[in-house]
């Protein structure tokens, strides 16, 4: 049901990138499961997914690089922050600032604290302007 899909919109972990998480938000679980019934799990409360082609290699085809979801009664700054968190991981993956066994600098790490802030940033104004939160 289109009403059961609440927003759609993209966060970018980095200004100026073409690189972009969809952010979609539910009015429930049972709408989210709707939406894509074996990817989310019936006792989570938001999720991050990445787009992979092959051996969990990122695909580099398209500027999507995966969408972040989230459930309305579970609208909240610790929320969102735990799967950007998760999203800004895959972004730094994608674009081979870290991935798993490679070490990270300290310049990669302020940039992975921006790439978070600007997408827990995102999604609360846009969930403000869309009235899903007070």
């Amino acid at each position: 049901m289109k009403s059961d899909l609440l927003a759609t919109f993209r966060a970018q972990p980095e200004a100026g990138s073409r690189l972009y998480y969809t952010v979609r938000i539910f009015a429930s679980r049972a709408a989210a499961r709707r939406w894509k019934r074996d990817y989310f799990p019936s006792d989570a409360l938001a999720m991050c997914g990445r787009y992979v082609n092959g051996q969990n290699q990122p695909d580099r085809s398209t500027p999507e690089i995966g969408h972040l979801l989230f459930l309305k009664r579970h609208l909240k700054a610790s929320v969102f922050a735990h799967e950007c968190v998760h999203a800004a991981l895959g972004w730094m993956d994608r674009i081979g600032i870290m991935s798993y066994g490679k070490t990270r600098t300290k310049v990669d790490e302020e940039r992975f604290c921006y790439a978070i802030g600007r997408m827990v940033q995102r999604i609360g104004n846009e969930c403000m302007r869309r009235g899903l939160l007070k």
